[in-house]
């Protein structure tokens, strides 16, 4: 995965990110800086937490060590240990309803499990489709829309794929509104790459998913298959591509 899609992804999941913006000094000239937009500086960060990585001060240290070192009983093996008691438990008493955390809200902690894959041309929309199986199919489709169109066949990219959950772990948070965070910033990353318009949905997921982070979509298609074959639909295709040309 290249370092500004990671970045991209920790961005849109609030984690903050300690790289540098601009070349250090007395340092060679660096071939790529990371960018990332709306990201929080370290004034905004401590200004939310004050004591979000602060680095203690190493006076203090030492002299709390040596008033702990000084304060330290000496073990004498002789002496008894003292004996430690408890306050009385009473089997009948009631929970307090303090003592019992909060439920959380289920319907924003599951984790949603899809996949989509982006395929980007030198047509200025964006390829979504949610079937790993006509990937390739789509791609030759998309070369025959450009040779149509443009008498030749142009570039067509790779499939960038998107999948969720993004880790396969449960330490991070990986719930439904991460998910559409993180999908908003892929895309976000695949217009301004491609300069692109709109997207052509193929496929049930990817309508959906794409519709939840408010992206206009210029055309549907519910399979590849459909798309290829339905004259209705590739005149559809058709006449929504050449107002974008």
């Amino acid at each position: 995965m290249l370092e500004q899609t990671r970045l991209d992804y920790l961005q849109a999941m609030g984690v903050a990110q300690w790289m540098p913006r601009h070349a250090l000094p007395f340092a060679p000239e660096p071939r790529w800086l990371a960018t990332a937009a709306n990201q929080n500086t370290q004034a905004q960060v401590e200004a939310q937490d004050p004591d979000a990585h602060a680095i203690p001060d190493i006076e203090d240290l030492l002299n709390e060590q040596s008033q702990t070192t000084a304060q330290a009983p000496v073990h004498n093996p002789a002496a008894k240990p003292a004996a430690v008691t408890s306050p009385p438990v009473q089997a009948n008493e009631p929970v307090r309803a303090a003592a019992i955390a909060p439920a959380l809200d289920p319907a924003r902690n599951i984790t949603p499990n899809f996949q989509l894959f982006f395929v980007s041309s030198s047509l200025p929309v964006v390829w979504v489709c949610d079937n790993v199986e006509e990937v390739e199919m789509l791609q030759r489709f998309i070369h025959s829309v450009q040779k149509g169109m443009f008498g030749r066949s142009d570039f067509v990219a790779q499939a960038f794929e998107f999948r969720w959950p993004f880790l396969q772990t449960n330490q991070q948070d990986q719930s439904l509104p991460v998910a559409l965070q993180a999908l908003k910033a892929h895309w976000l990353f695949m217009q301004q790459s491609n300069n692109a318009k709109g997207v052509i949905a193929v496929g049930p997921q990817s309508q959906q998913w794409l519709q939840q982070i408010e992206v206009k979509q210029i055309q549907q298609a519910p399979t590849v298959t459909e798309l290829m074959h339905n004259a209705a639909l590739k005149r559809q295709l058709w006449q929504s591509l050449l107002p974008l040309l």
